[in-house]
């Protein structure tokens, strides 16, 4: 099953193997923390949170309601597949680069989607 959904998200995991390899190298993990579909890398310079498929990084900083919405947002990638990205990941990357101060972040549907998939209540 893991081969299969391996491929099944393979942009996604493209492009987290490659920030794997770069935070190995260059920023350093401080905990790795393994789920059935997921492993989450605490890397040292990660300022927020990223999922692509099985693959998520997260600041140190997070708590472990943020990092359980990253988690939602793996769920959305094993759903999609090799639409995630352009369904869920570059909207959401767009949502937080640019929502405003005044705008709640958790409204948008990509990240209400993430919390819904963990039970998360906001």
């Amino acid at each position: 099953m893991k081969v299969i959904l391996f491929f099944w998200q393979l942009p996604q995991h493209l492009i987290g193997c490659v920030l794997y390899l770069w935070y190995k190298f260059f920023g350093g993990f401080t905990f790795v923390e393994k789920f059935k579909y997921e492993t989450v890398y605490t890397a040292l310079s990660m300022r927020g949170g990223i999922s692509l498929g099985q693959f998520i990084f997260i600041s140190p900083r997070i708590n472990t309601v943020d990092r359980d919405h990253e988690r939602g947002h793996s769920v959305d990638s094993r759903i999609f597949g090799p639409l995630y990205l352009f369904v869920i990941g570059i909207p959401s990357i767009l949502w937080a680069m640019f929502a405003g101060p005044f705008t709640n972040y958790y409204k948008f549907y990509t990240e209400r989607r993430a919390d819904k998939h963990m039970g998360i209540v906001r």
